[in-house]
């Protein structure tokens, strides 16, 4: 079975709540994709692209595992690989600080 996973980029920050403010508040949802993943590290032109998060150059990658298990890595030209990234299981929720521009790489784990 292959392994999915869900991309939201966001843009985190602080918010009002009842008693002061909120850290790590989603302020903006700038796209999301979903990517079925294999046991082939993503490569070249399939890899996600980090997108512009308006007047700021950083923003977050919210990895969240839909199926499976994966390694994700991320930078200006990654290779994912058993040991070099994020290990990421169905259910678990990771954000990952990145610039716009940079590129994520995936491959199942089994």
């Amino acid at each position: 079975m292959a392994a999915k996973a869900r991309i939201e980029w966001i843009r985190l920050g602080y918010g009002p709540e009842m008693d002061g403010v909120a850290e790590n508040v989603i302020r903006s949802i700038h796209g999301a994709v979903e990517i079925d993943i294999s046991t082939t590290a993503t490569a070249a032109g399939q890899r996600p692209v980090v997108p512009e998060f308006g007047t700021h150059s950083r923003g977050y990658a919210l990895v969240r595992g839909l199926e499976g298990t994966f390694v994700v890595a991320w930078g200006t030209d990654p290779t994912a690989q058993r040991l070099n990234g994020k290990l990421i299981k169905s259910g678990e929720e990771v954000p990952i600080l990145l610039k716009s521009g940079e590129l994520l790489s995936f491959i199942e784990v089994v």
